[in-house]
């Protein structure tokens, strides 16, 4: 059974129009929306999990995080098979 645990990717929160953007670079094709940066940052979490998932489904590895810059939040992904993920 695989072993699950946590991965944290860096994302970038971009406020326009009163709509908070967040995009990560390791994943592009991840982005998601929230009317302030707490619904932003809650919507990623279960955004980047998905956008994890469809990586398991199609046999990718995960990419690997990439180190959090200045300005950047981390977003925390619980229960990811460690089979999938980047090494």
């Amino acid at each position: 059974m695989p072993q699950s645990h946590a991965i944290a990717y860096p994302v970038t929160l971009t406020t326009a129009e009163g709509t908070v953007l967040v995009t990560c670079e390791d994943l592009p094709e991840f982005h998601c929306i929230g009317s302030n940066e707490d619904e932003a940052m809650a919507n990623a979490a279960d955004r980047l999990a998905t956008a994890l998932r469809m990586y398991r489904q199609d046999g990718r590895r995960f990419p690997k995080p990439s180190e959090r810059r200045p300005g950047q939040h981390l977003v925390l992904v619980r229960s990811i098979s460690r089979s999938s993920q980047s090494r």
